[in-house]
């Protein structure tokens, strides 16, 4: 799918001449993945509120029927955190509670469907997620496409730890067929507030090819189904974006200042620029992996960092591209 926004990227991407897909293929095993099981329980909120187990409380209201819900959580008659988020009917906002860490606290899990194409009806879905020990923890938070309940939140056979499986929709470019549209899922385990790529699962990818359109048609299984189909590519990093038809980009330097309350502020030179966070992509410069759109984590992890910013325009405005390696 294109997508208009502004991508920050940490950035690694090998290229395999004998890949269909301009990315490196998976080498590790393929049968551990396989056996992963759901581990997301839906909780029913009382007034809109659900307790955790250290006596916080987090509360969803919507001031009135054409305003943005509001998230609260309060201890002890004390707010420690209240954001907005987008407006949802009740059908399209849910609690979900899991042990993401695997340290016995589980965590608190919202979901909140933020839009639906035309077309293929791909749901965008935004999801924050709750420390489940550390009170203190700004709540995380990013988007993913098609979110399901039963396969965005897996469990490994043995394992303590829930690991985020995230998904959406990129329009890339691949040495058979050319440009098309594929469906990307990739594991992340949470910790402290952060998420970090898990480099003993590949990425998963399927073009979107006829076959897959029946199938998606037809309803016949969920989404991690039909990226474990042997159809689907297993690769080691991400599916990097068809930029073929894009001009020539301009490089710079600078220093990632903060990523916080929506913005990306980067700093080139002695001047700031505040990015929308939803038109930014990171991208672990490790694995060659992205996170999820509109990765804002639970603390400044990245703040400091040195960067080099690839972009089609700059200053940038909401139509162009921007890319950001972080070393």
């Amino acid at each position: 799918m294109n997508r208009v926004r502004c991508i920050a990227a940490v950035l690694a991407f090998a290229l395999s001449a004998n890949a269909q897909i301009d990315a490196p293929h998976w080498h590790g095993s393929e049968s551990e993945w396989r056996r992963d099981t759901p581990c997301l329980r839906e909780l029913k909120p009382k007034n809109g509120c659900v307790d955790m187990r250290d006596g916080r409380r987090v509360c969803r209201q919507s001031p009135s029927a054409e305003g943005a819900d509001v998230i609260t959580i309060v201890r002890a008659g004390r707010v420690l955190f209240r954001w907005k988020l987008g407006m949802a009917g009740d059908a399209s906002r849910h609690f979900f509670r899991a042990d993401l860490d695997g340290d016995g606290a589980p965590e608190l899990i919202l979901s909140t469907l933020e839009a639906v194409s035309n077309g293929y009806a791909i749901e965008t879905v935004g999801v924050d997620i709750i420390d489940g020990r550390n009170a203190d923890a700004r709540p995380l938070h990013f988007v993913v496409e098609d979110f399901d309940p039963r396969i965005s939140f897996l469990r490994a056979p043995a394992s303590k730890r829930c690991r985020l499986f995230a998904t959406e929709w990129l329009w890339t470019s691949d040495r058979k067929r050319g440009a098309g549209d594929y469906l990307v899922g990739g594991w992340l385990d949470y910790h402290a507030g952060l998420l970090h790529h898990t480099k003993s699962r590949p990425v998963l990818a399927r073009r979107r090819l006829y076959s897959f359109d029946r199938e998606m048609e037809q309803g016949t299984g969920n989404i991690y189904e039909w990226l474990r189909d042997p159809r689907a590519e297993a690769l080691a990093a991400f599916v990097p974006e068809d930029d073929s038809y894009k001009s020539k980009p301009t490089i710079q330097s600078g220093v990632l200042q903060s990523i916080r309350d929506g913005k990306v502020i980067v700093a080139i030179g002695a001047e700031e620029h505040a990015l929308e966070l939803d038109w930014v992509r990171i991208v672990d410069d490790r694995t060659g992996r992205l996170f999820p759109s509109s990765y804002e984590p639970g603390s400044e992890v990245l703040a400091g960092q040195k960067i080099v910013i690839r972009s089609t325009g700059w200053p940038p405005e909401k139509y162009s591209e921007v890319r950001i390696r972080v070393h």
